[in-house]
Formats: C-alpha cells, sequence, structure tokens
C-alpha cells in the first residue's frame, strides 16, 4: 500500500487499536539513499493525531525496519514499540523429514529450491566450485538461460508434494544464495528434512538459523557450502522448524 492510500485508509477508519507490523520504514531503500516524501510525514502526523485522540498505536518491527527492535518496550509520542506475540511459520513434518533416498546420485548434492529469477542471487550459487553436483529446483524467467550457461547443473523443474520432499532428502547441503528475502520458508524444509544449510548473513536466515549444528551463517557462501558438505548431514536438528520464530 503506498502512502498516499494508507493516508486516504486513515482518513476513513477509526479504530481503539492500530496496529504497524512489520517493514513500515524501509531502512533497507534508505541506506541507498534518503527517501521520504511528504506522503510519508502526512501519515506520520495523522497517526500521531489519532494517538492524540485516544487511538493505541503499536508498531511491530518487520525485517526491512529490525533496527527498531533494539527499542522493543519502549514508547515514543504515544506509539508503542513491541514485539509480536509468539508466531510461527512451519511445515508439514509428516512429508518433509529424513528419507533414505539419493534421487541425484551418490556424489554430494547441493540443493537450491525456489525461483529461479535474479533477484534470488542464483548466479552466485552457479559459479561457485563445489565439490559434487549442483540441482535446482523450480522455475522462473531465468531457467532457460541459466540451463544453457550452466550445462553440469541439473534443473530439476519445480516439484511438489512427495517429489519435492525426495529432493531436499537427496541433497547434503541446501544452499540459500537469496540476499533479500525476508523469510524463506524453504529453510525450514530442508531443516525438517535433516539437511544443513548455507546461507549469508542476513535477515531471513539469521532468524531461523540459530543453532550451529543445523547449517552456517556468514559471507562466504561457497566455503561454507563445502566445509558443510565433509560433515554428517543426519546429525542436523530435525526438531529446528517447529521452534517458534519470536
Amino acid at each position: 500500500m503506498s502512502g498516499r492510500s494508507f493516508l486516504d485508509f486513515l482518513r476513513c477508519h477509526e479504530a481503539p487499536k492500530i496496529y504497524l507490523v512489520g517493514d513500515v520504514v524501509d531502512f533497507w531503500r534508505i541506506r541507498r539513499g534518503i527517501y521520504w516524501p511528504q506522503s510519508h510525514n502526512d501519515v506520520l502526523q495523522k497517526l500521531l493525531r489519532k494517538v492524540r485522540k485516544g487511538s493505541e498505536l503499536i508498531f511491530i518491527p518487520g525485517n526491512h525496519d529490525e533496527a527498531m527492535r533494539e527499542y522493543c518496550g519502549s514508547n515514543f509520542g504515544g506509539i508503542a514499540i513491541e514485539r509480536m506475540m509468539r508466531w510461527s511459520r512451519g511445515v508439514d513434518v509428516e512429508l518433509f523429514k529424513l528419507r533414505d533416498v539419493r534421487l541425484f546420485g551418490e556424489e554430494k548434492v547441493f540443493l537450491y529450491v525456489g525461483r529461479i529469477a535474479v533477484e534470488k542471487n542464483i548466479k552466485a550459487f552457479l559459479d561457485f566450485d563445489l565439490p559434487g553436483r549442483k540441482v535446482l529446483v523450480g522455475s522462473g524467467p531465468q531457467a532457460a538461460e541459466f540451463e544453457r550457461l550452466y550445462p553440469d547443473a541439473l534443473f530439476a523443474g519445480p516439484k511438489q508434494g512427495e517429489d519435492l520432499a525426495k529432493a531436499y532428502a537427496s541433497a547434503d547441503v541446501f544452499v540459500f544464495p537469496s540476499l533479500t528475502d525476508t523469510f524463506g520458508l524453504v529453510l525450514l524444509e530442508a531443516l525438517a528434512s535433516g539437511v544443513p544449510v548455507a546461507a549469508y548473513r542476513v535477515s531471513g536466515p539469521k532468524d531461523v538459523l540459530t543453532d550451529p549444528a543445523c547449517g552456517a551463517l556468514g559471507s562466504d557462501l561457497q566455503a561454507m557450502a563445502i566445509a558443510i558438505a565433509g560433515r554428517n548431514r543426519r546429525g542436523s536438528s530435525l526438531g529446528m522448524c517447529s521452534k517458534p520464530i519470536i
């Protein structure tokens, strides 16, 4: 919703309690250059006027405005900054689980699951020199181009249900090259399947990978993937996907 649309909504509706949930202030964009149009200021002033008239305003930071989390419990001008109550995203652990299956052969398998598009930073993964096979499950606008440019990688196409679960269970490392995902449900699916994850230390992965036994976070994704491949993937925590994300 644009600032102008949000302002129109606020003008037409009254409420005793207003929640602003997640990514209200886009600090990721602000880091690239100050961006604060008049419509944003108009929204802020309108919200403060509602507070003065008796509405309770609660701001719950998300990923793009995660810097505000350190102020949880504070109150600024009548705007309470709080953490959300216990909340979790989960997967079907009857489907995504350890399986004795190797769909892609006996060599080490480095798996990516998701949309094959430029915003997923997949080219970085494909350019890695890894001791095994790169397998990509999914579809997207760059699938045909990457399949032509990287003939040694296996592009398995989109999968669902049992086929997807078996693909996860056949991997030794799940590689998550994205720098912009705000969560990444595929991380939970991989962990539930007993597959450790290598990912960059950015919002999304760092909220999910809180147990070092489940994988690695850092800046050298290739090195982390190789290191994880040398470990016994069956040692990963199968209970990780059921832990609440607070």
